[in-house]
């Protein structure tokens, strides 16, 4: 009874269900929840202003010496709690819940409890998560920036990174920022799951290597191509935001989450948790759902999309306005005399090799390039240089040098290639006439043998090939039209680099 009693006190709340009967709170259960709320908000606000808030309440209690004021604080958290948890015992709904989550806590293996206890929209990250057994034996990017013990640069590093560039770089796991939207958040997640249009949409905890619990959903679709795509979102993106939509109406069955730090997912999203995550997702879909499924990864998630392409087979891999590296888009965004202790901060904390992570990828690649992109862009001062410095051209201009490395690129190559990215529509019509299926050199002598102009045509081929041109700004969520997947280039064997290791696991 003493464990019913605290859980009472300090169980997940119900936000709702996800079945056509609403969960209804008591009126005093209402009451308290909103006034814990509204000090989880005050939490959250003293958290992320730490230094202000510690200062403040210092002076309001005399250096901690007015006890009466203390005792007063802790009192009035105390009747929050116990107004919620007098509401609770008076619902009947919470008690069944309740009894759910100790059955389940007693027998996390039992699916059947698990899958009641999940009808209730609650906080995932309460439950126990399903080990979907994720192979550990995969390749992970070294660090570029050896570690600096004490070093001024190393110390300045530590503080800007835990202080603003965590938040910066993933500001979606800013938890203030998620307070403000929660009830916005759980509405669009209840609409999700009573969609008319989706057959089916479940709801998945999924436990990560270090620990963490991810909020993975699947959406399959009554239209179903057979096919599965894993959603990578962006660096504010929560599935709840639902940019994923565009795969679902495209008929495809589709599995979406939070990284960590994100929504209801624990941990926080440092790039090796990160990779941890979409590791444990891929084997939820691979050996829980049985899917071998194709993978998108949208702005930021291009980085966690591409190093499961660097590790498993993914037949096809969407890439949606992502980046190279990191490194130049923090630098632009940061005064130049700070240029070596950003360099310091993003190769020790937040190495994001996009670029060396796909050119370990051997399935089919699209990339599509944003044309009113105005984030990952490193000059914002006209359309036109937006457009030169976006950071998906260096990204596609890396993945054809490693792809297609028996051309032996040269600076021309590298011309030819931003001019085709630069033409017009019409131009680059008349450029992809050249059909490069029908072209491909079959030894290296026959490509050496190419005139300079059909060389240039058939590297724009190439280009045209895994390159998509949009009109449109960095958060539109991609159109139908653009996920089909095109046929694989097939590269003759005299053509493909010998000494390229296989990583991949099947």
């Amino acid at each position: 009874m003493l464990e019913k009693i605290y859980y009472l006190c300090f169980g997940p709340s119900i936000y709702g269900k996800f079945t056509d009967d609403n969960y209804e709170m008591t009126t005093i259960e209402y009451l308290g929840s909103n006034l814990v709320k509204f000090f989880k908000g005050i939490r959250c606000c003293a958290t992320t202003l730490f230094p202000i808030t510690f200062y403040w309440y210092y002076k309001q209690t005399q250096g901690f010496t007015n006890i009466t004021s203390i005792v007063n604080h802790i009192c009035i958290i105390f009747l929050f709690y116990g107004l919620r948890t007098l509401g609770r015992a008076f619902n009947g709904e919470y008690w069944k819940m309740i009894n759910l989550l100790l059955d389940h806590y007693k027998n996390p293996e039992d699916v059947n409890v698990l899958h009641k206890l999940l009808a209730y929209d609650i906080d995932i990250s309460s439950l126990h998560g399903i080990d979907p057994k994720p192979n550990t034996n995969l390749w992970i990017p070294d660090s570029p920036m050896p570690a600096e013990r004490f070093s001024p640069r190393a110390i300045l590093a530590y503080i800007c990174i835990n202080t603003f560039g965590l938040r910066m770089v993933y500001p979606g796991s800013v938890s203030l920022l998620y307070a403000l939207c929660e009830g916005h958040f759980h509405g669009c997640r209840r609409e999700m799951f009573r969609s008319r249009n989706i057959e089916r949409v479940e709801r998945y905890p999924v436990s990560t290597v270090e620990g963490n619990i991810i909020d993975v959903v699947l959406l399959a679709d009554r239209r179903n191509k057979g096919e599965c795509v894993i959603v990578c979102d962006g660096n504010a993106g929560l599935y709840e935001g639902f940019m994923s939509k565009s795969f679902v109406e495209a008929g495809y069955d589709v599995i979406i989450w939070n990284p960590p730090g994100f929504g209801q997912s624990t941990g926080v999203p440092y790039p090796l948790q990160v990779m941890n995550a979409v590791n444990a997702v891929y084997a939820l879909a691979k050996n829980v759902l049985n899917y071998d499924p194709l993978v998108y990864g949208w702005s930021i998630g291009g980085f966690p999309a591409t190093w499961l392409a660097a590790n498993y087979k993914i037949r096809t891999l969407f890439i949606d306005a992502s980046f190279d590296s990191l490194l130049p888009l923090a630098k632009a965004v940061m005064p130049n005399s700070m240029e070596n202790v950003v360099e310091y901060a993003v190769g020790r904390y937040f190495n994001m090799p996009v670029s060396e992570q796909l050119s370990r990828h051997k399935g089919n690649v699209v990339i599509f390039r944003r044309r009113f992109d105005e984030m990952i862009v490193t000059d914002r001062s006209s359309l036109e240089a937006s457009l030169l410095s976006n950071r998906g051209n260096f990204l596609l201009r890396d993945f054809l040098h490693a792809r297609y490395s028996f051309i032996n690129w040269t600076s021309t190559d590298d011309l030819t290639f931003f001019k085709y990215l630069h033409a017009t529509e019409e131009q680059r019509k008349s450029i992809d006439e050249f059909q490069h299926s029908d072209s491909m050199p079959k030894s290296l002598e026959e490509f050496r043998n190419f005139s300079s102009q059909k060389r240039a045509k058939f590297i724009c081929a190439l280009t045209s090939y895994h390159f998509r041109d949009l009109d449109l700004g960095h958060n539109v969520p991609l159109p139908v039209d653009a996920t089909f997947q095109p046929n694989a280039v097939k590269i003759p064997f005299a053509l493909q680099d010998n000494n390229t290791e296989e990583n991949h696991q099947s």
